[in-house]
């Protein structure tokens, strides 16, 4: 099998898997708002469990919307195609980090809770 193969079947895996850990990671971060975030704060391993289904959900889409650009670019005569493959990965990558950033600079270096700015620094 060739590693090309492999790649592909790991794609399509992580993809395979996105919607159902999505729902799973908006289910946890509902029932942390409802709580006044305190479930994430008092149960690490639910913390550990949302900070991982959003990392195969975000990043690795990011990363597999990279690859299909790359494809579309490679594969395509139509520069319309390219253009607009290109743009959506990087818009979409630019709307993730920018979301994604708040989240780890306010952070207190765990996965749950906020601090202040003498705190943070």
């Amino acid at each position: 099998m060739s590693l090309s193969r492999i790649v592909t079947y790991i794609e399509n895996g992580i993809v395979t898997i996105s919607g159902p850990a999505l729902a799973i990671s908006g289910i946890l971060a509902g029932i942390d708002l409802l709580t006044g975030g305190h479930l994430l704060a008092q149960v690490s391993w639910l913390a550990y469990a949302w900070a991982i289904t959003l990392m195969l959900t975000l990043d690795f889409t990011v990363l597999i919307l990279g690859v299909h650009a790359r494809r579309a670019y490679a594969t395509s005569n139509d520069w319309w195609k390219k253009a607009g493959e290109i743009l959506l990965a990087v818009i979409v990558a630019g709307a993730i980090s920018f979301v994604s950033k708040p989240i780890r600079v306010e952070g207190t270096g765990d996965l749950g809770g906020a601090c202040t700015e003498s705190a943070c620094k």
